[in-house]
């Protein structure tokens, strides 16, 4: 069972305990299809912050999704393939008529291999503190260890 997931569908956040829908990603609605719940309410807070940010929902399963940088394919979670521009299918291939990327969502390939060996040296300082603070604490009890053992 997934924390904070008490029945199917329904979930708490962890941050501030408001019920939601794990379906449709909104408040939680009982009593309610997501589609009823959305005819219901309208235009959301959350559409509002995704329209800003330039978040779209996939065509399939609604969950929202943002393109940071790459072409505008887009593979879901939930797998399906579609054209972030105009949310077309992508299945067996591109089936719309919109650009493959736009300029500003390209990251060139030095840039992204320095990002990448950025991280890797972060991962490889953080392993190395911790077996530094590991071997500390070994240190410590040994000589804790003989100390005791001289006193004794």
């Amino acid at each position: 069972m997934i924390a904070g997931l008490s029945h199917a569908g329904e979930l708490n956040c962890p941050g501030c305990a408001e019920k939601l829908c794990v379906l449709c990603k909104a408040s939680w609605h009982p009593g309610q299809t997501c589609a009823q719940n959305v005819e219901s309410i309208g235009h959301s807070q959350l559409d509002e912050v995704a329209a800003t940010m330039g978040w779209k929902r996939c065509p399939e399963c609604k969950t929202y999704v943002s393109l940071r940088q790459g072409c505008n394919h887009m593979t879901c979670l939930c797998s399906h393939e579609f054209c972030f521009a105009c949310l077309s299918s992508w299945i067996g291939g591109k089936t719309c008529e919109c650009p493959m990327w736009d300029e500003s969502n390209l990251l060139l390939e030095g840039d992204r291999r320095e990002q990448v060996q950025v991280e890797l040296l972060g991962r490889e300082l953080r392993a190395a503190a911790a077996a530094a603070t590991a071997a500390a604490a070994t240190a410590a009890a040994a000589a804790a260890a003989a100390a005791a053992a001289a006193a004794a």
